[in-house]
C-alpha cells in the first residue's frame, strides 16, 4: 500500500490508504523506470478496533467513550454492568433490580446473552456512524446469541456492503471453568475473516515473558488455536498487564487472526497503548481492520505474529 497526499494533490487523513497500486507514483522509483501521471484512486480508511479490560469502572468507561475520537469498535472485558433501575414485580414488593451497562449517545451498546442472575464479563460498543461519518467504512454489528449464551463470550458479525467479519470477544473467568469451555466449543469458519480477542488470564511460554510459569489450561488454548488455524498477533513477551505488588507483569490480553484474515491482510498495526486504558492495569490494545483486501506482501522484517505449533 502506498500513501498518497501531496504526491497527487489529495488531502486525505493520515490513516487512509489507497486500494490497489495501479497508476500510483512510487515514492522511490526504481532505476530505469519512468513515472506516469497518477490516476485518482479509491481511498479507504481502516476500521479501528480496540480491546481493554475496564475492571468494572463506571466513571472511567464514560470518560473512554466520551473522549475517544478515532475508534470504531470497543471490545471490553470486565465492563461496568450493574443496577440501572428497579422493575416492578408481583413477587417482590420493593421491586427487582434491573441490570445494564453504560450507555453513551455516540455509541451502540452490544450485550452478549444475559443469563438470569449472572453478570456479564464482556460487552462491545460500536460507534454510531451518524456521529462521525469520516471514521472508516460503514458497517453493522450483529450479535450471535445463537452461537453462545455464555456471559463471558460475545460473538459478533461485522457486516459491510460486500463482506462480513466475525469478531469474538472473550473473558476467561478463572473461577468459572465454563467460560473457557464455552470458547473451546466454538469452531471457527476457515473462510470467514475472523478476529478473536480478550483477556485470556493464561500464561504460556508461547506469549509470556521468560520465567513465568505455564498455567495448566494454556495447553487447551494453544490446541484450540492450532485446530482453528489462528495466528497470534501479539509480540511475544510484550506486557499487556501490570502485576500487583507480589505479581509479575504478564501477557494475558491476546488477539488472534484466523488464516483467512491473514491471507487477506485484514487486520494490521496492532499496538499496545497504556495511556488509552485510562489507568487500568491492563493496556488498551488497538488494531486496524481493512474492509478491502489489503496488499498481502509485507516489507522485509515485518511480521504479523506467529502460528501456534504444538509440535
Amino acid at each position: 500500500m502506498l500513501h498518497i497526499k501531496k504526491e497527487i494533490g489529495l488531502n486525505l487523513p493520515e490513516q487512509c490508504t489507497t486500494i490497489g497500486t495501479t497508476g500510483v507514483l512510487p515514492l522511490m522509483p526504481s532505476a530505469g523506470h519512468t513515472c506516469s501521471t497518477p490516476s485518482l484512486m479509491a481511498v479507504q480508511c481502516p476500521i479501528t478496533l480496540a480491546l481493554v479490560n475496564m475492571h468494572r469502572r463506571n466513571t472511567v468507561t464514560h470518560a473512554l467513550l466520551n473522549s475517544d475520537t478515532h475508534t470504531n469498535l470497543f471490545l471490553l472485558q470486565e465492563p461496568w454492568f450493574d443496577t440501572i433501575g428497579t422493575a416492578r414485580s408481583d413477587s417482590a414488593w420493593q421491586g427487582v433490580d434491573m441490570l445494564g451497562g453504560i450507555t453513551s449517545p455516540g455509541w451502540e451498546t452490544i450485550y452478549p446473552t444475559i443469563p438470569k442472575g449472572l453478570r456479564l464479563k464482556v460487552m462491545a460498543y460500536a460507534r454510531k456512524r451518524a456521529i462521525n461519518t469520516q471514521l472508516g467504512a460503514p458497517f453493522t454489528t450483529v450479535p450471535h446469541h445463537d452461537i453462545s449464551d455464555h456471559p463471558c463470550l460475545l460473538v459478533l458479525d461485522i457486516v459491510f456492503d460486500d463482506k462480513t467479519w466475525h469478531v469474538i470477544n472473550f473473558y476467561h473467568d478463572i473461577w468459572d471453568n465454563s467460560s473457557l469451555q464455552a470458547l473451546m466449543a466454538i469452531d471457527i469458519d476457515a473462510v470467514t475473516l475472523t478476529l478473536v480477542v480478550g483477556d485470556f488470564n493464561t500464561h504460556s511460554p508461547t506469549w509470556s515473558p521468560p520465567g513465568i510459569s505455564r498455567l495448566g489450561w494454556a495447553g487447551q488454548v494453544e490446541e484450540w488455536a492450532a485446530s482453528n488455524l489462528l495466528t497470534l498477533a501479539n509480540n511475544p513477551g510484550e506486557i499487556t498487564c501490570w502485576g500487583s505488588e507480589h505479581e509479575r507483569d504478564s501477557v494475558i490480553d491476546l488477539a488472534w487472526y484466523n488464516e483467512a484474515a491473514v491471507q487477506h491482510s485484514t487486520f494490521s498495526n496492532l499496538h499496545i497503548d497504556w495511556d488509552g486504558s485510562l489507568g487500568s492495569d491492563h493496556a488498551l490494545i488497538q488494531m486496524d481492520g481493512h474492509a478491502h483486501s489489503a496488499t498481502p506482501h509485507q516489507p522485509m522484517g515485518v511480521t504479523e505474529g506467529f502460528v501456534t505449533d504444538l509440535d
